[in-house]
């Protein structure tokens, strides 16, 4: 447990609730966007930009972790805090809600592109990912820490996002790859069959979004990513009508999407969609393959 004394102006899992209110100020400049008032909507815009100030971008001291930086305890004089262990996890009294540093320094749905540049740009971005991945999987874990793809804790909600990411960076069959991992060993038809806490539907809402092929992963943005869809055919109602996704030459093992439309058409940077995209008579097709596409 933190020593109070020695840091008087400590809040517990404040590296958690700062990253998450700027979540929150993004999510707040929308619906002030939608109301029409910009001076509102330009104020919170401007605070959802905070979680960088968490970001301690250090590529010298964080080498032997093999990433450019964590999202660190910020002190109130505005100084990191010290000292720091990326893998050290306190349950409930620490600086991360049921997680450590490897899993929140991801959490920045709304500005991947503004986490790209505090990261140091689009390799480091990438690099940072992996290291993630590749991290030893032991720790000081609390016990909502499960489902460990190194450092990757899918088991909770914090890291749910995390396998989506690859699809900001030149190497989207990544999350191809993780998705597909994920689906095949993390849930099962049994009573205990999700590899986490489901905390009202979390994980089960997870699964049946990356079953279809995709996932949202900005909950205040109504936009989806594509990443591995397990059926062949699957048919959604929707109002007025039905929409249907296709997944062709679909197997275990072709789990790399080769290409992707919607509605006949291309998808944005062929990952991306928006949701008024559901459209009756609609369909989103999928052409599988066992290897990544060539770019």
């Amino acid at each position: 447990m933190i020593n109070q004394s020695v840091f008087p102006d400590y809040t517990y899992e404040s590296v958690s609730y700062g990253l998450e209110n700027t979540f929150y100020d993004w999510a707040i400049a929308q619906i002030a966007k939608a109301a029409g008032n910009k001076p509102a909507q330009e104020a919170y815009l401007k605070r959802s930009s905070g979680y960088q100030r968490y970001f301690d971008h250090n590529a010298a001291e964080y080498a032997q972790y093999g990433v450019t930086g964590f999202m660190r305890p910020v002190m109130i004089d505005g100084s990191f805090m010290t000292p720091f262990e990326p893998y050290g996890t306190e349950h409930e009294t620490g600086n991360y809600t049921e997680g450590n540093a490897w899993q929140w320094t991801w959490f920045a749905p709304h500005d991947i592109k503004g986490l790209k540049a505090v990261m140091g740009g689009e390799e480091a971005f990438k690099q940072n990912l992996d290291a993630t991945f590749a991290a030893k999987s032991q720790g000081t874990e609390t016990p909502d820490m499960t489902g460990m793809m190194g450092q990757v804790a899918f088991g909770n909600e914090p890291s749910h996002h995390v396998p989506y990411l690859y699809n900001w960076t030149v190497e989207p069959w990544k999350t191809q790859e993780k998705v597909d991992y994920i689906l095949d060993t993390m849930y099962s038809n049994k009573p205990a069959g999700v590899v986490g806490n489901e905390d009202v539907g979390s994980m089960s809402a997870w699964y049946v979004m990356s079953a279809l092929g995709f996932y949202q992963v900005n909950a205040a943005d109504p936009v989806y990513t594509i990443g591995r869809p397990l059926f062949d055919k699957v048919i959604i109602p929707i109002k007025g009508g039905t929409f249907t996704i296709i997944a062709d030459n679909n197997s275990p093992n072709n789990r790399y999407v080769q290409s992707a439309t919607i509605n006949g058409k291309a998808l944005t940077d062929s990952l991306f969609f928006e949701h008024k995209e559901f459209v009756p008579g609609g369909n989103l097709h999928f052409v599988m393959s066992d290897t990544p596409p060539q770019k």
